[in-house]
């Protein structure tokens, strides 16, 4: 073996194996600093966009430490950066820049529901996108395209391919950039100009091609938190930060044009630009430079930026156009027999659950036409496909459905018992009743809250008296969802057996029985609400506090004043948010109750106590 290729061998082997641990580092360090800043910095404990009053508190939080202006701060240097480096042929200012408007991406490996904590503190940068909009982000999602078609072209050849294309991305961009500076290094360490060896022969830019591929992978890496109430696309910062690295790459050509001469106008001819494409589809991305400028390749700095700024334009008006955000959502129109057959056809062939839902919702649209695929689908051997299936018969609400449904509340996967029951009490079916009743007293325990809440739904007076014996006979769990039905209901003869609920057991649920007693206007609410601050979870204490607000007498309000000496921080921060909804009239004594708070050790207690205070005006 010649030592050329020897060396060739040695630096692929050393590109893999570093490709490998980069590609483990890039999946789980995000993961370890999002841990390590979480714990470092104290974020709000609240879901982003879950309601207004969470877009209050979100807006105070961000007042008191001046995020938006650090957001806005940040992007004008991230943007200058870029500018400056453009402009001033400082291509690494440039790429910083690149990086830096990319770099807020890895917010999506944060474990909280605040749209900054943790690692997601990072989106400081994006601030001023999303004061416009959320769904402004989504403006890359042209990038999407050819990932979702490849996922599909999977999913017909039986590969699910969700899981492993995300690393393998990251891998392969590691690849590229790892091997490119290998080589760059050996081509400096022998004294040539121009590097056209090895990874440079199928790319002039393989470091960049790395990046972009790297940050694509980057981009599709799920997140820990599956439970978020916002949804934040990243793909405009994506194609925003991959147009700058296109640029950056196109202004050193016109430098290495001068150093390198006719040697890298040769490597120019006969490499492509980042990689191999049929010369069709070159010419046709070159085709807006030649249209506006009447000429073949790159001669001057304005050239680039004209080209870059029609891309831009275009990528991020089809992004607009496909994700619906040029134009009025419009509603599905009822789809043909051939329609039908092909949503079911796609329903029965996939594992996606954005596609099962997607063509549910289409077949949904055909009214009671597409009651007879629906039903057949209730039946697929896919526990998943039975579920959406009969959440989306519940939504329709067909007759014919009913019986169906109630077959599969004896279904074997307890999602579909748990849709089923769901769906027959959004149907308000009297029907249903029976099998219902019935599923009140299967050993399955997620069934019986959920067939009791149904029963609720429906408010059939059979229900009532086996509801109300399950206040006494039953798990704590379905006591509480058979209270929440009687509430629901409204027959005022509940009130004993909650009240007998209230005062016998010792697990009662005190709140769900106290807001079914407020519902029923009885005022031994204030009662059960008052037991429900003594249990010993923050959250049911939490939600003993709103249902005292919800009654808003001076009696409640001494209980939630009570309250805010809790020693659990979560509990004072609800007890001081819920004082605004108790009556203005009350007002000296909340300001009264809020003095006090002013030095309390936790920040959002104090964020939430000054802004009470200017709420009922000192």
């Amino acid at each position: 073996m010649s030592k050329s290729w020897k060396t060739v061998v040695a630096l692929t082997v050393l590109a893999i194996v570093f490709s490998i641990a980069l590609t483990f580092t890039a999946v789980e360090i995000p993961r370890l600093l999002d841990a390590h800043v979480g714990h470092a910095v104290a974020s709000p404990a609240l879901a982003t966009g879950q309601d207004a009053d969470t877009v209050h508190k979100t807006r105070l939080y961000m007042d008191h430490f001046h995020l938006r202006e650090i957001g806005y701060a940040a992007l004008a240097v991230t943007i200058l950066l870029i500018v400056i480096g453009l402009a001033g042929n400082r291509t690494g200012m440039a790429s910083a820049g690149a990086i830096l408007l990319f770099l807020p991406v890895f917010g999506q490996f944060a474990a909280t529901m605040f749209f900054l904590g943790g690692l997601a503190f990072l989106r400081l940068l994006w601030l001023p996108f999303l004061d416009i909009s959320f769904d402004i982000m989504r403006l890359g999602d042209i990038a999407m395209w050819p990932y979702r078609a490849l996922l599909q072209l999977g999913d017909s050849l039986g590969l699910r391919l969700y899981a492993i294309m995300p690393p393998l991305f990251v891998g392969i961009g590691f690849f590229f950039f790892v091997s490119g500076t290998l080589a760059w290094f050996v081509a400096r360490s022998r004294g040539r100009k121009v590097a056209d060896f090895w990874i440079y022969r199928i790319s002039r830019h393989p470091q960049y091609l790395g990046w972009i591929i790297w940050s694509f992978g980057i981009l599709l890496l799920p997140g820990d938190n599956q439970k978020r109430y916002f949804d934040l696309s990243n793909t405009l910062p994506w194609v925003l930060s991959t147009l700058v690295i296109v640029g950056v790459a196109l202004f050193e050509e016109l430098k290495m044009r001068k150093v390198g001469g006719r040697e890298y106008l040769e490597f120019q001819r006969r490499t492509p630009f980042l990689f191999p494409l049929p010369r069709l589809v070159t010419r046709l991305l070159k085709w807006p430079h030649r249209l506006i400028f009447h000429k073949h390749e790159f001669g001057r700095k304005r050239e680039i930026l004209a080209f870059l700024l029609v891309y831009a334009v275009l990528l991020l008006g089809l992004s607009a156009w496909s994700s619906g955000m040029l134009s009025r959502e419009k509603a599905l129109t009822p789809p043909t027999v051939r329609e039908m057959r092909s949503s079911v056809d796609q329903i029965r062939h996939t594992g996606n659950r954005l596609v099962i839902r997607r063509e549910l919702k289409r077949l949904a649209a055909g009214g009671d036409q597409a009651v007879p695929h629906l039903l057949t689908l209730l039946r697929h051997e896919n526990p998943i496909v039975r579920w959406y299936t009969a959440d989306t018969l519940g939504e329709m609400g067909a007759p014919t459905a009913v019986a169906p449904l109630v077959a599969a509340l004896k279904d074997p996967h307890r999602w579909v018992r748990n849709a089923a029951a769901g769906a027959l009490g959004r149907m308000r079916s009297g029907r249903a009743v029976p099998a219902l009743i019935n599923a009140l007293h299967a050993p399955l325990p997620s069934l019986n809250r959920n067939a009791a809440r149904a029963l609720g739904a429906i408010g059939d007076p059979r229900a009532r008296e086996p509801l109300e014996q399950a206040l006494s006979a039953s798990p704590p769990a379905l006591a509480a969802a058979a209270a929440e039905a009687l509430g629901q209901m409204g027959h005022p003869a509940s009130i004993a057996p909650l009240l007998q609920c209230l005062e016998q057991r010792r697990d009662c649920p005190f709140n769900q029985v106290a807001e079914a007693l407020r519902r029923l206007g009885s005022p031994r609410a204030l009662d059960a609400f008052s037991a429900g601050l003594q249990t010993a979870a923050w959250w049911q204490r939490g939600t003993a506090l709103q249902g005292l607000a919800a009654l808003g007498t001076p009696a409640a309000l001494r209980q939630v004043t009570s309250a805010l000496n809790d020693p659990e921080p979560k509990v004072r921060r609800t007890a001081v948010w819920v004082l605004r909804k108790f009556p203005r009239a009350l007002a000296p004594r909340i300001r009264q109750a809020l003095e006090a708070l002013q030095s309390d050790p936790d920040l959002e207690v104090r964020l939430y106590a000054q802004d009470t205070l200017e709420y009922f005006g000192r």
